[in-house]
């Protein structure tokens, strides 16, 4: 993966999967704190980490960093519908976590 460079959809799954099959990956503290306040717990959002999709919605440049903000929009095991925004430095950092009430 070249930093910087815009994954499409089949490159970013293969990379999210590395980074779980690996555990190089962290959760910030925002992502920690907005996850607990939806009621969500670690499982929900490595599930949607490996089984969503991603969201080009919720996808951007992010200037400050320098570096690629990706969107995954997927269900949890209990079908709360989940947006999970994640970066890559080295490791994939999850920058942070939310539920929506509507799957759009």
């Amino acid at each position: 993966m070249v930093e910087n460079e815009f994954l499409d959809d089949a490159s970013l799954r293969k990379e999210v999967v590395k980074h779980l099959n690996s555990e190089t990956f962290f959760f910030t503290r925002h992502a920690i704190e907005e996850q607990e306040k939806d009621g969500l717990d670690f499982k929900d959002v490595l599930h949607v980490l490996r089984y969503g999709s991603p969201d080009r919605k919720h996808s951007e440049f992010h200037n400050k960093s320098q570096a690629w903000r990706y969107g995954l929009k997927g269900k949890t095991e209990e079908n709360k519908t989940v947006v999970v925004i994640i970066s890559f430095k080295g490791k994939m950092m999850v920058i942070t976590v939310f539920k929506i009430e509507k799957y759009k």
